[in-house]
């Protein structure tokens, strides 16, 4: 006999919430220790700091220890952190490199002109003289021809000369 209602349906229970797991807890842990660990140092090296000023030569020392381990307490904690909320699931996990992305050149190694696989460097900007504007030649090496310039005022440039040119490379996903 089946039943009929508003508040029909299966009579489930709610689903079990799962615990979280030990290495969450214990990164927790260690976030919590890393910032009490970096708010005492950062205290102490604030007292350093006044007794240092007072004239003793020796809290000088004492407030250079307190700040490089203030600095890194912090930087531990916010590891640690990002690492407890990945593993919880609010942060996504970090994806691997892709393969099809050319390594970096080593020094010294082929250049884009020698390798094919390197793409061209970007473009550089072209600015066209205006019929109407002043130019301003500058004189180049003596077996050089010379170079001209347009020569223009603030109010005068163009947004072409204002806005360096675009990378028209590959895009890398991050």
């Amino acid at each position: 006999m089946g039943t009929a209602g508003k508040r029909a349906g299966s009579r489930r229970g709610r689903k079990q919430r799962s615990l979280p797991s030990r290495t969450a807890v214990m990164q927790c842990l260690g976030v919590t220790v890393c910032m009490v660990a970096w708010g005492y140092l950062v205290y102490a090296a604030i007292d350093f700091g006044a007794t240092a000023r007072e004239g003793d030569s020796r809290a000088w020392g004492f407030l250079a220890l307190a700040c490089a381990g203030a600095a890194a307490c912090l930087f531990a904690g916010l590891i640690l952190g990002a690492k407890a909320l990945r593993e919880v699931g609010i942060l996504a996990p970090l994806a691997a490199p892709e393969e099809s992305a050319p390594a970096m050149p080593e020094f010294g190694s082929a250049t884009s002109a020698e390798d094919p696989a390197w793409p061209d460097p970007a473009p550089t900007a072209t600015i066209p003289a205006q019929a109407d504007s002043p130019t301003a030649t500058i004189p180049a090496q003596s077996d050089a021809p010379t170079a001209t310039i347009p020569a223009q005022s603030a109010g005068s440039a163009t947004k072409a000369s204002r806005t360096p040119p675009r990378y028209q490379g590959k895009r890398v996903a991050r």
